[in-house]
């Protein structure tokens, strides 16, 4: 909200009407001292509260605010590493270590991306910043302004051929969550790394692990931590192999304003870093979480999510949208069964398809979709028709 009302005067007035309809008198008070809001622009109820903002009983409860702070450290996943070995890096001189250190034979790297929130748009979004983590360090890279640096310089060469050599590498491991997702982001931003996934060599995808896990009970539940809601995704995962979940507070925020804020900082960090430690509990222990007792050799190299995808598409053996089984599949042409039309078909979306959902509403789709309290298992209570895909 922040990112979209922007400088706009007008807007920020109505976020802070808002808010005083919503929240409360205090919350809108802090708002409109953040924006500097002159005082006739405000509503009477958030002028009055706005010299409060500095008592001592405001003095109080920042303090209870720093106490909030050390429980969600209590809560929530922690990076092992001190803040100084987190390097955000904006130039290419920058860089140079970070390429040294990351392209040795052997090394174990953790990598996930970040990107402005879409909210439903089309397309897939620019990559904003670029995590590499290992075992001692963690570099964030500045994507937008590093590729405009080699624009400028002529040198648009520069990434794609350090992305390459770092992926294409069978001795270094590469760990990632949903890492095929995050390499068409990664393609979006930069053209020239269109073929990464199809060069990839020496990748774990611990989203295929996750799967493999999902079955096992989490070491501390929802329940028993007093979360609003249950985990999710890479979130649950380091909480049923590392005992805390990651507190994803900052998941939504705007990436490309510079400069990072230090929650954001310290979030992206812990979002690469966490893979390292996953991976090495896993490698560990691997039956404990109904792995295979070599866990190396059976993920490192596996073909994408996608490919699997296509290849069982090849044989034919992909469920009808009613659920059942084409009839004379084995028979059937390679474009598989016929097409429906938009209003033939009832769609229900997890909440990590809300984008997805939207899309398809503007096709002329019938779709619910789940809000972020609902837990998975509720798509097939709320379908709204027979036969709706899931």
């Amino acid at each position: 909200l922040q990112s979209t009302v922007g400088e706009n005067r007008w807007l920020q007035g109505e976020l802070i009407q808002l808010l005083l309809s919503h929240c409360d008198r205090s919350r809108a008070a802090r708002w409109a001292q953040r924006f500097q809001l002159p005082e006739e622009m405000l509503p009477p109820a958030v002028a009055a509260e706005l010299p409060k903002l500095r008592t001592p009983e405001r003095v109080e409860e920042a303090t209870g605010a720093g106490d909030d702070e050390e429980r969600r450290k209590q809560d929530y996943y922690q990076l092992p590493i001190p803040r100084a070995n987190i390097h955000f890096l904006q130039t290419w001189a920058e860089t140079l270590q970070c390429w040294e250190k990351v392209l040795q034979p052997g090394q174990l790297v953790g990598i996930d991306m970040e990107w402005r929130p879409s909210f439903g748009m089309m397309g897939r979004p620019r990559v904003a910043l670029l995590q590499i983590a290992l075992k001692d360090e963690v570099f964030l890279l500045d994507l937008p302004r590093l590729l405009e640096q080699a624009e400028t310089q002529g040198e648009e060469e520069k990434l794609p051929h350090f992305l390459q050599m770092l992926y294409s590498d069978a001795t270094i491991t590469k760990l990632g969550y949903g890492m095929s997702g995050d390499l068409s982001s990664l393609a979006a931003t930069c053209p020239a790394l269109k073929d990464t996934e199809k060069q990839a060599r020496g990748v774990v995808d611990l989203l295929i692990v996750d799967k493999r896990v999902a079955a096992l009970p989490a070491e501390h539940s929802s329940q028993e931590r007093g979360w609003r809601q249950a985990e999710k995704g890479l979130s649950l995962l380091v909480q049923r192999v590392l005992g805390k979940p990651l507190d994803k507070a900052q998941q939504m925020s705007n990436w490309e304003r510079r400069p990072l804020r230090e929650q954001q900082i310290l979030y992206a960090a812990s979002d690469a870093y966490c893979l390292l430690e996953v991976y090495e509990k896993l490698c560990q222990d691997p039956e404990s979480f109904g792995l295979s007792s070599d866990l190396t050799k059976s993920l490192v190299g596996k073909p994408s999510t996608k490919a699997r995808a296509k290849q069982q598409l090849n044989k034919q053996e992909a469920a009808s949208p009613s659920g059942q089984q084409c009839q004379g599949a084995r028979q059937a042409s390679p474009s598989g069964p016929a097409a429906l039309s938009p209003r033939e078909l009832s769609v229900v979306c997890d909440n990590m398809l809300q984008g997805l959902g939207r899309y398809l509403r503007c096709l002329g789709v019938d779709v619910h979709m789940l809000q972020n309290h609902h837990q998975h298992r509720r798509a097939a209570e709320v379908s709204p028709a027979p036969g709706a895909v899931l």
